[in-house]
């Protein structure tokens, strides 16, 4: 049977408990309506938040309010009509999306119809969108959950079954991020307490979701990268009496999230009218929306690559659709060799991830692909250096951009997975923000506390926690557009940052060792051989430590850079890893992958001090991620 791992729902296509299929679908939708019905009903047990809007218990616009409210209704109910009420008030509002893979529509109608059937307020997008376009309007909406049908960047053959938590059921760090602990067991109980599909109760009640979304997206991704524009958080607004905070130009309501005046991203119109841009969507759905936020934002040289524009459920032109892969980029590279382009954004096929290549005359295509870590540092420090140059700095670090009460405030804070490379805790510390480290998954990075960025090394990237609690492909590929336009301007690019940041902080060179089984059973084994012969050396380095996280115990410091902002894994859930570091921050994670049939190995090298004249050599000496690979599939030994 099909259980929730990182991603939600996710497996081959075809008959069975543990494939998807419409049975599973429906199985799955039946469990997370009772368990959103359970949630409204008994607000001890699950924690809910006060949504903004003021009592009666239903307001002008007809929402639903919180659960203090209810049982305060409740009590006064006396008529039928009153409970006619009330049980309207405890049914669950359910945001619906899907892609463009095969059967992704069936499934997302199937939800529908199993939420209204059950009793629920079912709204279905009304064609093919990216994942990150339903994580914002749950949280523009204030649903209850969203469901999201997509596979990602997996195979073709697949599909997958995305939960986000929000509205009246989660609130605080969690609300409208993926769904955790223990709301995956509560759910995976009512599924297997279900009846068969044939027997739920099913409706055709749902409502579609009207177009304008799309416009409301792209006006808040443009809004955060123009010189007039950013974001503040909560408490600052709270703390000028604004308690109710908006999206700009729409007025639709966005807790705890406000634009104001004078702290964006800078470039000129100019810069961005002149960076010439390829993009690929990988035949998926995040051609238009992410080509239209670019247009929008005046970048008006961006070229498709058209055999890959249009979805299409089979991939035809790329072995995985996913932006990783080599040769995912191969169509992109030269499409951007024909119209002599500055930069290569590629989203995956629900465009919640973005690649990105840059030119460099020293490979045979001219082009190199950044890793994730690289797009994830550049970002970062975007990031940092927006809240380091904001006008109201000490009220910034004052306030907490995501927490819901403002006696939870704290320094804000940049996240990146316990995989990724750490570059950007210097970073961030540089800057005078707050590092942390999270679990793998963008469930977990987007609960940190305080968080204004987060991203991992899978080319995942959360640039805007106020309005998508997940990972976003499109805002994501924007700012990275929005970067490479100011370096040109300024006669710089992208690689020239890489290169000042090693210089400032040490070279960070990191590589992924990937083991693709056909056997599942190898995962466990590779595992079980890791841990009982672990690692002494890490290419010439003595490892200085280990440490298993599915103990759950937290690292004893040490004198390494790896676990200076670790303090944010004290109390999650342990998980299925091992970590071996050496003392100057050399070091490897193993893991089994949460999504495809996979052993995953990060690897990093650091060599703490170069200078733009040693930079070239420390590239060099940052080869031994090769011996370390080596060291891993002897250890491993698969």
């Amino acid at each position: 049977m099909l259980t929730f791992g990182t991603a939600g729902l996710r497996a081959e296509m075809g008959p069975g408990p543990d494939r998807m299929n419409t049975e599973t679908v429906a199985r799955a939708t039946f469990g997370l309506a009772q368990v959103l019905r359970e949630a409204l009903q008994n607000s001890r047990e699950f924690p809910t938040p006060a949504v903004p809007y003021p009592e009666p218990a239903i307001n002008p616009r007809g929402d639903a309010c919180h659960a203090s409210s209810l049982r305060q209704f409740a009590r006064a109910s006396n008529t039928p009509s009153d409970h006619h009420v009330l049980s309207a008030l405890l049914s669950p509002r359910v945001v619906i999306g899907f892609d463009a893979r095969h059967h992704s529509a069936e499934f997302a109608r199937v939800t529908a119809e199993v939420i209204a059937g059950a009793g629920g307020k079912a709204e279905l997008m009304p064609r093919a969108c990216p994942t990150p376009l339903l994580a914002f309007y749950l949280r523009e909406s204030g649903a209850d959950a969203g469901v999201m049908i997509t596979a990602s960047h997996n195979p073709a053959r697949d599909n997958g079954y995305k939960v986000y938590l929000g509205g009246r059921v989660v609130t605080g760090l969690g609300s409208g991020a993926q769904l955790v602990v223990p709301w995956d067991a509560r759910i995976m109980a009512a599924i297997d307490a279900a009846p068969s599909a044939a027997k739920l109760p099913l409706a055709d009640s749902y409502s579609l979701i009207d177009d304008s979304l799309w416009s409301r997206y792209r006006e808040r991704a443009v809004s955060l990268v123009e010189s007039s524009t950013s974001v503040i958080p909560s408490s600052a607004a709270e703390s000028s009496g604004d308690s109710r905070l908006t999206f700009p130009s729409t007025g639709a309501n966005l807790p705890f999230c406000k634009v104001a005046p004078g702290r964006g991203l800078r470039g000129s119109t100019q810069a961005r009218a002149a960076l010439r841009i390829v993009h690929t969507s990988l035949h998926g759905v995040g051609a238009e929306l992410a080509e239209t936020v670019l247009e929008d934002a005046g970048f008006s040289s961006v070229f498709s690559v058209e055999a890959q524009c249009e979805p299409d459920p089979d991939f035809p032109t790329v072995s995985f659709p996913n932006p990783e892969e080599a040769g995912a980029l191969d169509l992109a590279i030269e499409r951007a060799r024909e119209v002599e382009a500055d930069l290569i954004l590629a989203n995956d096929p629900d465009a919640d991830r973005v690649a990105a290549a840059v030119p460099c005359p020293r490979t045979p295509t001219g082009w190199r692909q950044l890793t994730g870590d690289e797009v994830g540092v550049l970002l970062g420090w975007q990031a940092c250096e927006q809240w380091k140059n904001r006008a109201e700095r000490t009220a910034a670090y004052e306030t907490e951009p995501t927490v819901e009460s403002p006696a939870e405030r704290t320094v804000p804070t940049v996240a990146r997975s316990l995989v990724s490379g750490e570059l950007l805790d210097a970073v961030a510390r540089a800057a005078g923000l707050q590092p942390m480290v999270s679990l793998t998954g963008f469930k977990w990075i987007a609960r940190t506390p305080g968080l204004i960025y987060g991203y991992e090394e899978a080319l995942g990237v959360c640039p805007d926690p106020a309005a998508v609690r997940d990972k976003d492909g499109i805002s994501a590929g924007l700012r990275l557009a929005v970067l490479a336009a100011d370096l040109r301007a300024e006669g710089r690019t992208c690689s020239d940052l890489l290169d000042e940041l090693a210089i400032q902080h040490g070279l960070y060179a990191t590589a992924p060792l990937t083991i693709r089984v056909s056997d599942l059973s190898a995962i466990a084994k590779g595992m079980a051989n890791l841990r009982e012969r672990g690692l002494t050396r890490l290419g010439e380095e003595p490892v200085t430590f280990t440490l298993d996280l599915s103990s759950n115990q937290p690292a004893d410091p040490k004198e390494t850079s790896v676990l200076a902002a670790w303090e944010n894994l004290r109390g999650l859930p342990a998980t299925d890893a091992l970590f071996f570091g050496a003392s100057s921050g050399t070091r490897v994670v193993v893991r089994p992958s949460g999504t495809e049939p996979k052993l995953k190995c990060y690897l990093q090298v650091v060599i703490p001090e170069v200078t733009r004249r040693s930079l070239r050599e420390a590239h060099v000496n940052a080869a031994a991620l090769e011996l370390i690979r080596n060291q891993l599939h002897c250890a491993l030994a698969l």
